[in-house]
């Protein structure tokens, strides 16, 4: 069974561009891409997109990465979606303050078009039915 619905957050259009080329290529899932945290939440919240996996960017304006996780855990239902958190940066201590607020993983954005397909067919593939209690291996 595959993924049906991805949404992806994050404030940069061509980012978003890049992520929804590679996502075409490796599935066939609906994409939805919202450019802003507070506004993704609200939408969440109303129900009218209920994804299966949330591809979050940490630095945004208004609302950032780590506001909209700790937001989503006062939802019973949007706390059980799982979240990979997209930066730029590959810090440690990131990806520990990240997995602290019930991040499900934690990736720097490819900058490659074929290295984004590989790693988004990857992770497509691991969190297939998963839910929230799935954690990436970077995190052990």
């Amino acid at each position: 069974m595959a993924i049906q619905v991805i949404l992806h957050i994050d404030d940069d259009p061509e980012d978003c561009e890049l992520f929804q080329e590679a996502l075409k290529a490796v599935s066939d899932a609906e994409y939805h891409a919202i450019h802003d945290a507070f506004k993704a939440l609200t939408i969440l919240k109303s129900g009218s997109i209920l994804p299966e996996i949330i591809f979050l960017d940490l630095n945004m304006p208004r609302m950032d990465g780590r506001e909209f996780l700790e937001a989503i855990q006062d939802d019973e239902r949007l706390k059980k979606i799982p979240v990979i958190v997209l930066s730029t940066s590959d810090v440690r201590g990131m990806m520990h303050q990240t997995k602290g607020l019930h991040a499900s993983a934690y990736l720097t954005k490819p900058t490659d078009y074929d290295m984004f397909k590989e790693v988004l067919k990857q992770k497509l593939a691991a969190y297939v039915g998963a839910g929230n209690a799935r954690t990436d291996d970077r995190f052990a």
